[in-house]
């Protein structure tokens, strides 16, 4: 957590290296500006040109920590550019004890091997007031093209997987469970919503699905954080997105992870579910799907046509599956976790209470108000 100078000087440092080695005849090395963020620089475009001013190759700016902790995300950002830009020589550049670094997309693919899959340390705190929770999560700076999700476990020990996944003879009746669902409340999941609407729904409900809730709003985490489980420790996590990799509820790879949950253990891929998705989403190729597609976690912003997604400022996490439909793929990585400790737990649902977080507003249905008046005016 640098702060501002800190990270521009960093930056400035990377980009003079860039310039010792690259000053080539007939070369320009060019800063771009328009990845730039707001109080730190995670990546930064550096181009160098040729002399007819077009892009001969692209170094992004990073940390050697984000390269160790983040590397699958930032394979992707790298993929991502090659897509788009239509450049070859794509690298991601950083500088660890004093030694300037190149990262190719092929070294990218290795480096699983150099670090460990999960991060070594996840940054840690403990809180024990509302008002120490906000100062972390205020010294947290904004980073342009990065969004901040957050979830609140009432357990420390709680795994982030999704209801699913949490009890084998739950995986394994998935399409029983949802097809029971659709089949005895037709009305409430028409045909003309898609598979991953009516997943939200039956979240809504608390129906076990392949969905993990976490929400935009730090209080929202604090609250489920404090909610239950009142003789234990909570934990509120936070999660770094990068805004390419978050997917909208009508895109299409939305589409092919929901609808895994129309498949038997036995599927194929390039059969039952490909016809579940062109029924959904229409003209969709097949051919591309494979096992790396369907092994992923993916970050859902859904509609905000729910009052109480509205109100929690409400995403998911969409789990796709591992080597079978009934293996649960790898739990996403939190940036930070934020421990709550479990004396603290009623003091803080006041304090949220008095600043509008509270059980009515965030489950706004007629019953939870009429609930919560009853407890605050009974004996």
């Amino acid at each position: 957590m640098s702060n501002n100078n800190n990270s521009i000087d960093y930056v400035a440092s990377v980009v003079e290296g860039l310039r010792t080695i690259k000053n080539q005849k007939g070369s320009n090395l060019v800063l771009n500006k328009h990845i730039r963020y707001q109080d730190k620089y995670l990546t930064l475009d550096v181009v160098l040109e040729g002399e007819d001013h077009t892009p001969k190759e692209i170094y992004l700016i990073t940390t050697f920590q984000i390269v160790e902790y983040y590397h699958n995300t930032l394979l992707n950002i790298l993929r991502l550019y090659k897509r788009a830009i239509k450049i070859k020589d794509i690298y991601f550049v950083y500088t660890h004890e004093d030694i300037l670094s190149f990262l190719s997309e092929g070294k990218l693919n290795n480096i699983g091997k150099e670090f460990p899959k999960t991060p070594k340390e996840v940054i840690k705190f403990s809180v024990r007031s509302l008002s120490e929770y906000i100062k972390i999560i205020s010294s947290c700076p904004l980073i342009e093209s990065y969004r901040f999700f957050y979830r609140g476990h009432s357990e420390e020990n709680y795994r982030c997987i999704p209801s699913i996944y949490r009890e084998p003879d739950l995986i394994e009746r998935e399409n029983i469970i949802f097809h029971e669902a659709v089949r005895e409340c037709p009305d409430d999941f028409p045909n003309n919503t898609s598979t991953f609407d009516k997943l939200v729904k039956m979240q809504h409900y608390s129906l076990p699905t392949r969905l993990l809730d976490i929400t935009e709003n730090p209080l929202v985490a604090l609250y489920f954080a404090c909610k239950t489980n009142e003789l234990r420790k909570g934990k509120v996590l936070l999660f770094v997105e990068h805004q390419s990799l978050i997917s909208y509820y009508d895109s299409n790879d939305v589409c092919l992870l929901s609808n895994l949950v129309r498949q038997d253990r036995y599927f194929s891929p390039k059969k039952s579910l490909l016809i579940d998705v062109k029924r959904e989403f229409g003209i969709f190729d097949g051919r591309s799907v494979s096992k790396n597609d369907l092994s992923r976690v993916i970050c859902v912003l859904p509609k905000k046509d729910d009052a109480r997604v509205r109100n929690q400022s409400g995403a998911f996490y969409l789990f796709g599956m591992k080597k079978t439909i009934l293996d649960c793929p790898d739990e996403p990585i939190p940036m930070i976790e934020i421990s709550i400790d479990s004396s603290c737990k009623c003091e803080i649902l006041k304090e949220l209470s008095q600043i509008g977080i509270q059980e009515s507003f965030l489950f706004p249905e007629l019953e939870k108000s009429m609930e919560m008046i009853r407890n605050r005016y009974s004996r």
